[in-house]
């Protein structure tokens, strides 16, 4: 990996901890949530001034499909809020955050699209996934699924509705994007721009 990628990771690392952590400290609404993505939107706008020919990859698809990544999102940070005004973060944000990894594959199998999910995918997404149930118990001896039924974890599971929602149907516009995108601009181009 290079030290541009590991610098990147570490910068979305922190700035993805530091909003949610700011959020929960707020009074958790979904109009946070919006203030904090329009940021995140005005920091990409440089890249339309370098890279803006790769709209012309943007069929009509891809913008129908912008329009649904925009509702499961708007659905994820709303139920998020919703979570985080119900309960505690530290078990909120796992269940979020890691539970789409198995449902993302799970609608992945149904749509017949198994030769992308292999057998070590499937065992690191059932490690992840136990890993965010784990996370927020401090005693093994006293983990129950009781502990998840809450409003807080129902709001997180629908918040895992809304980025499992998104996941796919960006992995899609960003196929499309990529193939009709002009040779000019490099598969990264087109990404930032349809971020």
């Amino acid at each position: 990996m290079t030290l541009t990628a590991i610098v990147l990771l570490l910068a979305s690392a922190f700035s993805h901890a530091g909003w949610n952590i700011l959020g929960k400290r707020q009074n958790p609404a979904p109009a946070f949530f919006l203030v904090a993505n329009t940021l995140g939107c005005l920091c990409l706008l440089p890249v339309l001034f370098i890279y803006g020919g790769a709209l012309s990859g943007f069929s009509t698809e891809v913008w129908g499909l912008l329009v649904c990544t925009g509702f499961c999102q708007a659905l994820y940070y709303a139920a998020l809020a919703m979570a985080y005004r119900r309960g505690h973060m530290s078990v909120a944000y796992p269940l979020a955050r890691s539970l789409p990894v198995l449902l993302v594959a799970a609608v992945s199998l149904a749509l017949g699209l198994a030769y992308q999910v292999s057998q070590r995918a499937l065992l690191g997404m059932v490690l992840i996934v136990a890993g965010g149930l784990l996370l927020p118990v401090q005693n093994l001896g006293a983990w129950s699924i009781r502990s998840y039924r809450s409003a807080s974890s129902f709001w997180a599971f629908v918040a895992a509705l809304g980025t499992t929602g998104y996941s796919l149907i960006d992995d899609r516009a960003l196929r499309i994007v990529r193939a009709l995108a002009p040779a000019a601009i490099p598969s990264a181009g087109s990404t930032a721009v349809y971020a």
